[in-house]
C-alpha cells in the first residue's frame, strides 16, 4: 500500500488548492476516489473533499454515481444530512465534492468497536434519520442504499453528556425525482438492508428507504441480526402471502385460511396508528410496517425465491 492510500498521511494531492479550499491528509481512499480533509481558504472552515479518481473518469458507473451525488447535492440541505459546501464538475481537472468535516464515526464502526446501542440510543437514530429522509424524500429523493456505513454519528459538541446527532451520507445511487429506474447498477444497494422490491431490480420509491431504516435500527439494538434476517429470508424464499388480519391491516392480501396472530398484530397496529397520528411524511407506513410484522413471524409477499443468490446477505455454506 502506498503513502496515499494511508489515512493521516500526505496523499497525492495533500497541499493542492481545488476551489475554495486547500487540501490536507487523506481521510480514506476507495474505489471511487480519495478524501482529503481540507480547510476553506480564508475562513479556515473544516472540510473533506472527496476527489474522483482519474481511472473512474472512463467508468461510465462511476461517472454517473460522482454526477448523481453532484447533482443530489445542488437539491438537499437539511440538518441530518452531511452538507456540502462545494462542488467541481467534470470539465474541472479534478472533479471533487465539498463536504462538511464531521468529527465522529458512522454507524458501522461504533457498532464494531463500541457493540450495540440502547433502546433510547436507538430511538434517537431513528429520529434523526428519519428527518433527513423526509428532507430528502420531500425533495422527491430516495436514497437507496441506507446501511450502517452512510449513517454517521456526530460527536457532541459542548459540554461532555450532550447527544450525539446522526447524518445520512451518500447520496451516490439515489433516485431523483419521478425517475421509474437509473442504470447505475442492475441491482443496487446492500443486500442485508435492501426492501424485496429493490432486491428483484424493481422501481422503488420512499418505502425501499423506510425499510433499511427499519433494518438500521434492528442492527443497532441489542440483538443479532442475521437472526431476524434467516426468519425473513426463510418466510420471502416461501413467496407467501402476508398473513396480517385484514381486519387490523387493512386490504394487505392474506392465505387463504392463514393463520392470523392477533397478538402479533397489536405490537405492529399501535405503532402504525401512533405514526399516522403523529403526521410522520412517510408514505404507505402500513407497507413499511410490514416488516416488522415479518420479524415477528408473519409472512411477506415476495419472488425473491426467483433471484437465486443475487441477494442472500449470509456466508455460503461449505
Amino acid at each position: 500500500m502506498d503513502a496515499a492510500a494511508i489515512p493521516g498521511q500526505p496523499g497525492r494531492f495533500t497541499g493542492h488548492q481545488l476551489g475554495s479550499f486547500r487540501l490536507g491528509p487523506l481521510l480514506g481512499r476507495g474505489g471511487m476516489g480519495e478524501i482529503y480533509d481540507a480547510m476553506r481558504i480564508g475562513s479556515g472552515e473544516p472540510a473533506a473533499v472527496k476527489l474522483l479518481a482519474r481511472h473512474a473518469l472512463i467508468e461510465p458507473t462511476k461517472i454517473a454515481r460522482f454526477l448523481r451525488e453532484l447533482e443530489i447535492a445542488r437539491t438537499l440541505r437539511a440538518p441530518n444530512v452531511a452538507a456540502v459546501l462545494e462542488v467541481g464538475d467534470l470539465a474541472a481537472d479534478l472533479p471533487y465534492l465539498a463536504m462538511e468535516r464531521l468529527k465522529g464515526h458512522d454507524l458501522d464502526r461504533h457498532l464494531r468497536q463500541h457493540g450495540r446501542l440502547t433502546p433510547e440510543e436507538t430511538a434517537t437514530l431513528v429520529q434523526h434519520v428519519a428527518d433527513g429522509l423526509t428532507a430528502a424524500h420531500a425533495a422527491g429523493i430516495v436514497h437507496r442504499d441506507l446501511k450502517p456505513s452512510n449513517v454517521f454519528r456526530c460527536d457532541p459538541e459542548g459540554a461532555a453528556g450532550g447527544a450525539p446527532v446522526w447524518k445520512i451520507l451518500d447520496f451516490g445511487v439515489s433516485k431523483l425525482g419521478s425517475e421509474s429506474q437509473i442504470t447505475l447498477d442492475a441491482v443496487v444497494g446492500t443486500p442485508a438492508y435492501m426492501s424485496p422490491e429493490q432486491a428483484k431490480g424493481e422501481a422503488v420509491d420512499v418505502r425501499t428507504d423506510v425499510y433499511g431504516l427499519g433494518a438500521i435500527a434492528y442492527a443497532a439494538l441489542p440483538h443479532a441480526l442475521d437472526g431476524v434476517l434467516a426468519r425473513v429470508d426463510g418466510v420471502m424464499l416461501t413467496g407467501s402471502k402476508s398473513n396480517v388480519d385484514p381486519s387490523l391491516y387493512g386490504g394487505e392480501a392474506t392465505e387463504e385460511n392463514g393463520p392470523y396472530d392477533r397478538d402479533r398484530d397489536a405490537t405492529t397496529i399501535p405503532l402504525i396508528r401512533l405514526a399516522i397520528a403523529r403526521g410522520v411524511p412517510l408514505l404507505a407506513i402500513c407497507r413499511g410496517m410490514q416488516e416488522l410484522n415479518v420479524a415477528l413471524g408473519g409472512t411477506l409477499d415476495s419472488e425473491i425465491q426467483d433471484m437465486e443468490g443475487r441477494i442472500d446477505h449470509r456466508a455460503p455454506v461449505s
